[in-house]
């Protein structure tokens, strides 16, 4: 179940509404529902969610630095 998060709800379908492409970082402290607030809002609304572990970083780096 998804409760209380209406402000952030409301706050992500205003970026989502800007004419123009976003790009909108979420952050926070462990086990607060940031994910499931992003998998909320994909749920109605098209957008790409990219994560990256710890084991991901790395070679996320290493490609951004290729380019």
């Amino acid at each position: 179940m998804f409760y209380n998060r209406e402000r952030e709800l409301e706050k992500l379908e205003e970026v989502y509404s800007f004419p123009s492409s976003s790009f909108l970082v979420i952050y926070g402290r462990r086990r607060v529902g940031k994910t499931a607030l992003v998998r909320e809002i994909l749920r109605i609304k098209p957008g790409v969610y990219f994560f990256v572990g710890k084991k991901m970083k790395r070679c996320s780096l290493k490609s951004i630095r290729t380019k």
